[in-house]
């Protein structure tokens, strides 16, 4: 199975800040806090989504996070808001510099992207879920954000184009997706979970 660290973030609504414009032709589109976007893998090209079906066996029983291959039929399980960590929320609009650490809402179900000591269920990596709520969310909801440079060197805030690789918090694991297929009821899903 292939598997892979990296994501690309493709905004749908971009925040601006209130305070100022955003300025046409800038040339850079920015991944700033409050965004709502969706999380494709650079290499699987699967969408990570939260879904309504929960890890059962010998998994957390918290709500599964997958990888969707959008075909049209399910857009809205894979749309998630940019947020600032519990201890350092951020401002509308805000750029996200690089380490920043992060969480991301799933705008459906307000549950946020969370991991923690589980194995998960195909790769026996660590478990993904989406977990919690608008009032409840903890340090394992923590993810840091990071990229390497490009051809124009090594960007200071967060763009659309960087290849990005989130790492947890609590455990120093990296979002992964992987090409390998969950059976019934998630047949045609794949595998995010964390790994090294």
């Amino acid at each position: 199975a292939m598997a892979s660290v990296a994501w690309y973030a493709f905004v749908f609504a971009a925040a601006a800040a209130f305070s100022s414009p955003v300025i046409a032709g800038e040339g850079t589109s920015y991944v700033t806090c409050g965004s709502l976007i969706k999380l494709e893998n650079a290499a699987v090209k699967t969408k990570a989504a939260c879904q309504e079906v929960t890890y059962g066996g010998s998994g957390s029983g918290q709500h599964a996070v997958t990888g969707v291959l959008e075909d049209g039929s399910d857009t809205q399980s894979s749309y998630w808001y940019i947020r600032g960590s519990v201890d350092n929320p951020c401002t509308q609009g805000q750029k996200i510099a690089k380490g920043s650490e992060i969480r991301l809402q799933h705008l459906k179900s307000s549950r946020w992207l969370h991991s923690h000591h589980f194995k998960s269920m195909l790769s026996r990596n660590q478990e993904v879920s989406c977990f919690g709520s608008e009032e409840e969310s903890d340090s394992s909801d923590s993810w840091k954000v990071d990229w390497k440079g490009n051809s124009k060197g090594e960007p200071k805030f967060w763009e659309q184009a960087n290849k990005v690789h989130f790492q947890h918090v609590e455990t120093g694991l990296y979002l992964m997706g992987s090409t390998t297929m969950y059976p019934r009821p998630l047949s045609g899903h794949m595998e995010v979970a964390a790994s090294t």
